[in-house]
């Protein structure tokens, strides 16, 4: 349907009228100092409450079916937008739908993280990166090649190592047209991202090692990579 997971929707739907009320008539008829606590309570809650209203219009927005693929792909990147102007007072409740992991809300509430770039974005990406790696499967490995691509899109280069190593190595996954993970990240991270991508491609250069397929996807995103250093390791390979 689209719709949010029951726990998210819950704490996207919390409604603060009643409490609003309560809190406001208690502080006035407690002490006339209380007008000015009342008020800055009331601006406080209202605020939440219209957070939480933009944030679930963002994610019915992302959420609106339509057989046009780009049409769709649009209203995402459009809601990621209201988001990103609303700023790291929507993150408490696109983290609440992460720790769901359920298809309909995950992928845009990923790339709401990504695009929203704080401390507290970062970490709840790592947390879901985590809890990736510790269930098996299809669905978990592809978690995890998201949220490394998300934190490439933070800038945070260690998602090449992240998105190599462990568990789940999903570098293949695709992300843009024909790039995969492990190609945007290596572009959304440069030049930091050539270090590491020498070191792993050093790290299985070997006659028998059989991961063709990685070998193959580590040197199109070291060509990915502009400039003499990217050039001289591919010649060095060659």
């Amino acid at each position: 349907s689209g719709k949010l997971r029951p726990i998210g929707r819950q704490a996207l739907r919390f409604r603060s009228g009643l409490l609003l009320a309560t809190t406001f008539v208690a502080l006035v008829l407690s002490f006339p100092a209380a007008w000015a606590q009342a008020s800055t309570t009331a601006e406080r809650l209202i605020r939440q409450e219209q957070v939480r209203k933009s944030v679930e219009d963002a994610f019915d927005l992302a959420a609106l079916n339509s057989p046009n693929g780009g049409i769709k792909n649009d209203n995402l990147v459009r809601a990621v937008d209201r988001l990103v102007e609303i700023g790291p007072e929507a993150i408490p409740y696109v983290v609440v739908e992460l720790e769901q992991g359920h298809p309909d809300t995950f992928f845009f509430s990923v790339y709401s993280l990504g695009r929203l770039g704080t401390e507290t974005s970062e970490q709840a990406l790592r947390e879901a990166i985590g809890r990736a790696e510790k269930a098996p499967g299809d669905w978990a490995a592809l978690q995890k090649a998201w949220c490394c691509w998300a934190l490439g899109l933070m800038g945070e280069a260690d998602a090449i190592d992240l998105a190599l190593q462990g568990r789940h190595r999903s570098i293949q996954t695709p992300m843009h047209g024909n790039f995969t993970v492990l190609e945007s990240i290596a572009v959304q991270t440069a030049p930091e991202s050539l270090s590491r991508l020498e070191k792993h491609w050093d790290d299985f250069d070997s006659e028998n090692d059989d991961r063709y397929s990685e070998r193959v996807i580590l040197l199109k995103a070291i060509g990915h990579v502009p400039g003499p250093a990217a050039r001289k390791l591919l010649i060095r390979v060659l």
